[in-house]
């Protein structure tokens, strides 16, 4: 357990953001709370300490998604926030008990002179939420747009549809922030990626991509379908 640990990463005096294998998970300092946006892989046992070496402030955790590598970490923290569509995958993949609190679409997390915005975008799972940070223009698309690769074979609403429509929600909103901190890939990403993204989405449902046997990030057998450097896994 204790063989992985989690890197560190200042962006500013409020801003941190931590590593697990391709994962980042970022943590907020407001005037009055914290905020951490999910709790990585189980086997990471060191991610609170970590936290707790930066502050003392309440902490609000949440998880943008129910898959694995999001979740994994739950029962470390106890109390999770996350949007109730997403609590059946968040109870099947984390490993320990937690108890699961609900945010809903538009609520917003207030850390006391700091606050994001919740910003429902399924499709690559059930109940995914983006995070929007208006007055810092800064936006936490979780899984929905990345820089390398999206997969998309784990399963609780996989929906191409919606993840489409999600992309470009979150593309649309593009006037509202400058700054993206994706959970995989390329940290921060530009804007530019959601149109390669949007493109490859659109070739894969459509019958244009041909797969290749590939291994997923976990392990996983799955066929990639790869247009302009982006790939689907699927």
């Amino acid at each position: 357990m204790g063989e992985f640990v989690t890197a560190v990463h200042k962006i500013d005096d409020r801003t941190y953001y931590f590593d697990q294998f391709d994962l980042h998970i970022c943590l907020f300092l407001g005037e009055e709370r914290a905020l951490l946006t999910d709790t990585g892989f189980g086997c990471f046992p060191d991610l609170k300490e970590e936290v707790e070496k930066i502050t003392d402030l309440p902490l609000i955790v949440l998880n943008s998604h129910g898959h694995p590598d999001h979740c994994g970490g739950n029962a470390s923290f106890g109390t999770i926030y996350a949007h109730p569509d997403g609590f059946e995958a968040i109870c099947h993949f984390s490993e320990g008990d937690c108890t699961l609190l609900p945010l809903s679409d538009g609520e917003v997390i207030d850390l006391g002179g700091r606050s994001f915005e919740v910003i429902l975008t399924p499709g690559h799972i059930d109940g995914h939420i983006s995070l929007l940070n208006r007055a810092e223009r800064t936006l936490l698309p979780g899984d929905v747009i990345q820089s390398e690769h999206i997969v998309m074979y784990l399963g609780y609403g996989v929906d191409y549809a919606k993840y489409r429509a999600s992309l470009v929600k979150l593309k649309d909103m593009g006037d509202l922030y400058d700054t993206i901190l994706p959970c995989h890939g390329e940290i921060p990403m530009d804007k530019s990626q959601f149109d390669k993204v949007i493109a490859c989405v659109d070739a894969y449902t459509t019958g244009q991509l041909t797969g290749v046997d590939a291994v997923g990030p976990e392990g996983t057998a799955c066929k990639e379908y790869i247009l302009d450097g982006f790939a689907i896994m699927a």
